[in-house]
């Protein structure tokens, strides 16, 4: 099966600092930029309204909609963190990477692929099981600036040859040259 992974130039620390940092003006922004829940849709009719914009409302982690608000007020709160919600909470982990840096990229992969570059399992899935449980829907993963700078030139010189590892040689060369310039770590998201 076919997965996406999308790229992000944001350091690790940045991220990991928004965990439990009760930051409200900064989560007021990412709520006032999402869509606003419409419990009438249909997704999560056992509840009032009342209760879908309350934090604790099980039953809006169903609707995605409604299920950004209440994975991005875990976040800020620093948990706690329910299995059942673990896709809920990287999604809302990418938004919050939208926010803190550009988006670089991304690039299709299947688990298992022989020709998988170690670093784009590195992108998907290094962090998966840490600060949040484990799903096998989604995964995260991050490559610091010291490795990329390592990496970069053994990667260039992939894309510059006749063996570009499946087509993925010119985008890690890009996101490292990337990451290298700007100081940057890269955090990586799949989902599929």
């Amino acid at each position: 099966m076919s997965h996406i992974l999308h790229v992000y130039l944001v350091d690790l620390a940045e991220v990991e600092a928004v965990i439990g940092s009760k930051d409200e003006e900064f989560l007021g922004r990412l709520l006032a930029e999402l869509p606003k829940h419409d419990p009438g849709d249909g997704c999560c009719e056992p509840c009032d309204a009342a209760d879908c914009e309350g934090a604790d409302c099980e039953e809006c982690y169903r609707c995605e909609d409604a299920q950004h608000p209440q994975a991005l007020r875990a976040i800020f709160a620093g948990g706690p963190f329910e299995e059942d919600h673990a896709d809920a909470y990287i999604s809302a982990l990418e938004l919050i990477c939208e926010d803190l840096g550009p988006y670089i990229g991304d690039a299709s992969f299947w688990f298992g692929y022989k020709g998988l570059p170690e670093e784009i399992l590195s992108l998907a899935s290094d962090m998966d099981g840490d600060l949040f449980p484990f799903t096998d829907s989604t995964g995260w993963g991050h490559i610091g600036k010291e490795s990329c700078a390592e990496l970069l030139p053994e990667w260039e010189a992939n894309a510059a040859g006749p063996d570009d590892h499946s087509g993925y040689a010119a985008p890690l060369a890009t996101w490292f040259r990337r990451s290298v310039t700007e100081k940057k770590d890269l955090i990586g998201f799949w989902a599929g």
